[in-house]
């Protein structure tokens, strides 16, 4: 894809700022509905937090944003509310900015195309969700992702932002740390199960980082981030009739506060 060359003046520098801005102002609205979504849930059970911390990323603007509880969480099922309303929403406005982004860029004429910033095919493979995505958008399976991974390919900045909003919305859900994922853990197995499966997540990071090539690891994390993500997503959406049940029982029996240990 040829892109404009830098003028001596500087003015060359208009082009690349307003496809910055594009691909930026959409990645902020989404990482804005992933911690609305922690606010909401926040409010409704009196949850106090900090303040968002953008984490920065090589080769992105940020990747996400670090919201820590002040204090532990009254039972397990406000964790878990916690932790799923972010990535539920990021995922959900994210998907809203892919599929609108691949459909604006389909109906783009070829001048307007050539001036869109080109993402290489390797890039687009390390989402198994948005490769297929993408495939269905442009002809049909393996039309995009069996393409040559060094191939550039020109698509819509809002097309980008969803995509990378999709990437940066599962890596959320790996059950380590303090992240979404690993409160889904917690609220889930428990402090012992959580410990052992973020250990075992650990174990498998470290091994992935040191014997497998780069390409195939970070394609295997996005993947393995975005199955997760569909399975809890799915767990709640299947699950939440019976979980409004549950906790409508739970109620009415008289306990005594227990905090989860969340943070």
């Amino acid at each position: 894809t040829e892109v404009p060359s830098l003028g001596g003046d500087g003015s060359g520098l208009d082009w690349f700022n307003s496809l910055v801005g594009q691909v930026v102002a959409p990645l902020l609205a989404i990482q804005l509905a992933h911690e609305s979504g922690h606010a909401l849930v926040a409010t409704r059970d009196n949850l106090k937090t900090t303040v968002p911390w953008l984490m920065p990323a090589l080769g992105l603007p940020f990747m996400g944003a670090l919201t820590r509880l002040r204090e532990s969480p009254k039972n397990f099922a406000s964790l878990f509310d916690f932790a799923i309303a972010g990535p539920m929403l990021g995922w959900a406005v994210s998907m809203g900015c892919f599929i609108t982004g691949l459909q604006l860029g389909n109906l783009a004429t070829p001048n307007v195309v050539q001036s869109f910033p080109a993402l290489p095919v390797g890039v687009i493979q390390t989402s198994t969700l948005g490769g297929s995505i993408m495939d269905f958008f442009a002809g049909g399976p393996g039309f995009v992702t069996s393409q040559d991974p060094s191939q550039a390919l020109p698509l819509h900045p809002l097309a980008i932002a969803g995509l990378t909003g999709l990437v940066m919305n599962a890596l959320e859900l790996l059950p380590v740390g303090a992240t979404d994922g690993g409160r889904l853990s917690l609220a889930v197995f428990g402090r012992k199960g959580h410990a052992i499966i973020g250990g075992l997540t650990w174990c498998f990071l470290l091994f992935a980082a040191f014997f497998i090539e780069r390409e195939c690891a970070v394609k295997l994390f996005a993947n393995v981030a975005c199955a997760a993500a569909v399975v809890c997503i799915a767990s709640f959406c299947c699950c939440f009739p019976l979980s409004i049940y549950i906790l409508l029982l739970y109620a009415r029996i008289p306990k005594k506060n227990q905090r989860t240990g969340a943070d």
